[in-house]
């Protein structure tokens, strides 16, 4: 069976290495960016089973990167699931 791929999309730094690291200990191969723009580069140049996006982000929001007019992300929308968070609620469960 071949690795899940998830890339974390995040600018608050240390919330998205404790996200990767904890999706690393039970093996799943992880990317992290820290704004919306990268996020949306490195969507769209690989292949991603899961997208961790938090919501507010430098440059271009998480909101504004599911949306379907991104023609970057054609097929991205196709193959990846979208996971939209806000990190701050997040981290709070964790």
């Amino acid at each position: 069976m071949d690795t899940v791929r998830i890339l974390i999309v995040g600018d608050d730094h240390d919330i998205v290495q404790l996200i990767a690291l904890h999706l690393r200990e039970v093996g799943y191969q992880i990317d992290m960016v820290h704004d919306g723009e990268t996020g949306l580069e490195r969507a769209a140049s690989r292949d991603y089973d899961l997208i961790v996006l938090d919501v507010v982000l430098p440059k271009l929001s998480g909101t504004e990167l599911c949306l379907p007019d991104q023609p970057e992300l054609n097929s991205v929308h196709e193959r990846a699931r979208l996971a939209v968070t806000t990190f701050s609620w997040l981290a709070s469960g964790l």
